[in-house]
């Protein structure tokens, strides 16, 4: 099963950088408005990551970032007003998860494992949360996409709406 969803806004970067030069008050609050339509892909993302440790013995693995925690794991789910751009795309919401255990509780086993331990923790991974790679963020983006998507689109035409009246105020 799959699905496409797509929301046109040619030129709205350029319309947001303006925005900032005429009222950097608006634009802040205009990328506000922006997470807040993605606040779903959190709370989503958020519910799925497991209470109990799905691995035994994460000790100070990885780079001495302690135990699991479902706390730090959640914690790490964010959704951010940037992101790389090339010539043909601009992001204007990014979706990550920052914690190293929740990055490996998400993704581990998607370019499966090159050891055997590795697909011994995959397989574990997969037992425990029953779900195979990706395990919390791609199912919140899959679940809430459409929400999402209409509710940027209401934001953006708030963008736009504004800024009309910026520049009409300003002629």
């Amino acid at each position: 099963m799959s699905a496409e969803f797509t929301v046109q806004t040619d030129g709205l970067s350029n319309v947001i950088v303006r925005l900032n030069k005429l009222d950097p008050g608006l634009r802040r609050e205009i990328q506000k408005q922006m997470k807040d339509a993605a606040s779903p892909l959190v709370t989503t993302a958020r519910t799925l990551v497991p209470a109990a440790s799905p691995l035994n013995n994460w000790g100070n693995w990885p780079r001495g970032t302690g135990t699991y925690t479902r706390n730090a794991a959640s914690r790490g789910i964010k959704v951010e007003y940037k992101g790389r751009s090339d010539s043909q795309t601009i992001p204007l919401l990014t979706f990550v998860q920052k914690s190293a255990h929740g990055a490996i509780l998400d993704m581990a086993g998607r370019a499966g494992g090159k050891t055997a331990s590795g697909r011994a923790m995959i397989d574990k991974l997969n037992r425990s949360t029953g779900h195979e790679a990706s395990r919390t963020m791609y199912p919140s983006v899959f679940r809430n996409l459409p929400t999402v998507f209409r509710e940027l689109e209401q934001a953006i035409a708030e963008v736009e709406e504004q800024f009309r009246k910026q520049v009409y105020d300003l002629v």
